[in-house]
């Protein structure tokens, strides 16, 4: 037999009473309710003393999971799992580095393929103690086959200096942007063959550049002198050495690359332009560089060449 349920009348009103309750004292300003704060006072001295107890009996109930700290293999295997992984990337960087520099070695051998030479990668140990010189000791000397006027490249066809002195062990270099080091006679190239070029002479300008007068081939008989000049020179070609008074092995290397063309007021068949080396390389704080080191009957051409002093 089903059993009704009747609510007490008090229990079917609390739920009413206490929200009208709450917004009365929502609404009642605070100097009418500092009441309130002796009851809370009340509430916190009956139940204070009981915190720490029940505290205590719940933990005991439903203690904390415990977190096991790794011990010692596991540490161990860690570090080396660290380990590893740090050699992993140092080999990986380290053969980057060597695919790049076969590559510019490489590249060295296919711009002057006839040469005998030998190739040395050394690295730059010093600076000259006449610190605004601009020369740079190498770690190569006459152990190595190292003689006065060995040229130095970097970066593959960079063209860098030559060899201006040398001991047993080491070797002074002077790189071409210094104003010691000479004028270079080069060649603008307009195309990716080489056939078609315009004469230049270069002037170091000390501070990393170059700046020299492009000629232009005589205009045909009724062009303007803008038609004369190739649309073709524009910032971003390469200029290459083009200089008999350098060994045969330096020929066609880079000397760089246009950074801009201005008109010579004084002669319309030429530009002047200013030439900065490959990828802003400053010659002067080089870490490494490449001798090209005459081998046996070279020797004596290779030494001949240069206006370094």
């Amino acid at each position: 037999m089903a059993r009704s349920h009747h609510h007490h009348p008090l229990i079917r009103s609390a739920m009413p009473a206490a929200v009208v309750l709450l917004t009365v004292t929502a609404l009642t300003p605070v100097r009418f309710l500092e009441w309130t704060g002796w009851v809370g006072g009340l509430v916190a001295t009956v139940v204070t003393p009981i915190s720490d107890p029940v505290r205590r009996v719940s933990t005991w109930l439903a203690p904390a999971t415990r977190i096991d700290e790794p011990d010692e293999r596991e540490r161990i295997l860690e570090r080396d799992r660290d380990e590893f992984r740090r050699l992993f990337f140092s080999e990986k960087t380290r053969v980057a580095e060597l695919e790049a520099r076969i590559a510019d070695l490489e590249a060295g051998f296919r711009r002057a393929p006839n040469a005998a030479i030998s190739l040395l990668t050394r690295p730059v140990v010093g600076t000259s103690s006449d610190a605004s010189s601009g020369l740079l000791r190498v770690r190569a000397g006459g152990a190595d086959g190292v003689t006065k006027n060995t040229v130095t490249t970097v970066r593959g066809v960079q063209l860098h200096g030559q060899v201006v002195s040398v001991d047993r062990l080491e070797c002074v270099v002077m790189p071409i942007t210094e104003p010691e080091s000479g004028r270079l006679n080069g060649r603008v190239l307009l195309d990716r063959t080489g056939d078609a070029f315009l004469s230049c002479l270069l002037a170091p300008t000390g501070s990393g550049t170059f700046r020299g007068d492009v000629e232009f081939r005589d205009p045909p008989a009724g062009a303007t002198v803008a038609d004369a000049i190739d649309t073709r020179l524009k910032p971003g070609v390469e200029v290459v050495l083009d200089d008999p008074e350098w060994p045969e092995s330096a020929q066609m290397f880079t000397i760089g690359v246009v950074e801009r063309v201005e008109p010579d007021e004084d002669q319309p068949l030429r530009s002047v332009i200013v030439v900065r080396p490959r990828d802003g390389l400053e010659l002067r704080r080089v870490r490494e560089v490449v001798l090209r080191v005459p081998v046996d009957g070279s020797a004596m051409d290779e030494g001949d060449g240069g206006d370094a002093p």
